[in-house]
């Protein structure tokens, strides 16, 4: 079986390694494929991993260029591609939708950290009607703390440059408001 990734950051390249018969694609090569995809005789897997970078997020400067990452990419996608033809999805979520929303939607979200989440859980939703819809196999991982080699973004990361070098302070990008 076929497995397609949609996405280009760290977790997508790793996957990529370790999942057999697989192939990478941003979303904008995926569709530029999709009629060949789409022709192919067999059924195949689809790892969608694409959303706006949370590296990016305290440098947010377009809104627009932030849902087409997140949401409008995905949504071409599943507008495009013939759903007979997947077997199974895996969407990758974040943790950062647990207690992110419903009690703090008046808080200041000055590292873009709230708008993150629901956009994450509307990515979600937005995959889970489609998907019940067309009655295919769904999962949906909410990730969180991803580490690895030349990471330096996680907290695990963060605090292990911290360790092995003279700094005395880490930069926590949402405040330390994370639960």
């Amino acid at each position: 079986i076929k497995n397609y990734i949609i996405g280009s950051g760290y977790l997508s390249k790793e996957l990529y390694k370790e999942i057999p018969n697989s192939k990478i694609f941003t979303s904008k090569s995926f569709l530029n494929q999709i009629k060949l995809i789409n022709k192919s005789k067999k059924k195949f897997n689809l790892i969608i991993n694409a959303f706006y970078s949370s590296r990016k997020l305290n440098n947010l400067h377009s809104y627009k260029m932030f849902v087409d990452k997140s949401l409008s990419d995905v949504a071409n996608i599943l507008d495009k591609v013939n759903s007979r033809k997947i077997r199974k999805i895996l969407y990758t979520s974040s943790s950062s939708v647990y207690g992110s929303i419903n009690d703090k939607i008046n808080l200041s979200d000055q590292n873009n950290r709230y708008i993150y989440s629901s956009a994450k859980l509307s990515g979600e939703m937005l995959i889970k009607n489609f998907f019940s819809k067309k009655k295919i196999k769904l999962d949906i991982c909410r990730i969180f703390n991803i580490y690895g080699q030349n990471d330096n973004f996680s907290i695990i990361s963060k605090l292990s440059s911290v360790n092995n070098s003279d700094k005395k302070k880490i930069i926590i990008y949402n405040n330390g408001q994370s639960i």
